[in-house]
């Protein structure tokens, strides 16, 4: 599925999704229900924020079925040269509320002039609150449907972390 970018950088994401076929939503639909998924040649598990010990998290990485069955797609189109580290899966509400409060607490100490709504509109940005429903009537993390993923290259055990993530401290 492509996805088409709807506003600059300096927005909330934004994107105007295609339609799904109904062989595609046939599949969803056989594939939605949560497995925990594993390392195996070509995916690393790197469940950073159970690491870090937030709230909610667990040692188990969970995940709908069909992130798993395409995410073994995608390996496979990367061997033999590359791999991939997963990072985060499912979020408890709990650890996305942490989140939130992580993101907003670091923006407000890099900004104290931010008024309150401005600080959650700019927190918004990198990281959903588990209570917005303003895109999704469940935040795809929250419901096992959202991954955070790296990028490796094997040979050299070169690792392309995510850039933009802004970790809890």
């Amino acid at each position: 599925m492509v996805l088409q970018p709807q506003q600059s950088c300096s927005q909330p994401i934004r994107f105007q999704y295609l339609r799904p076929s109904t062989k595609f939503l046939t599949e969803l639909r056989k594939n939605s229900g949560l497995t925990v998924l594993k390392a195996k040649t070509g995916l690393q598990i790197k469940n950073c924020y159970f690491l870090q010990g937030l709230k909610g998290t667990r040692q188990e990485v969970y995940a709908r079925k069909i992130i798993d069955k395409k995410l073994n797609e995608a390996i496979v189109s990367l061997e033999p040269d590359y791999g991939l580290i997963l990072y985060d899966a499912f979020r408890s509400r709990e650890t996305q509320l942490e989140l939130f409060e992580s993101f907003q607490k670091q923006f407000k100490s890099l900004h104290p002039e931010w008024s309150n709504e401005r600080l959650f509109l700019e927190t918004s940005k990198s990281v959903a609150h588990p209570n917005d429903t303003s895109r999704f009537e469940v935040s795809p993390h929250n419901s096992g449907a959202a991954i955070d993923v790296g990028l490796f290259q094997k040979a050299k055990l070169q690792i392309w972390e995510p850039n933009l993530m802004i970790l809890p401290s």
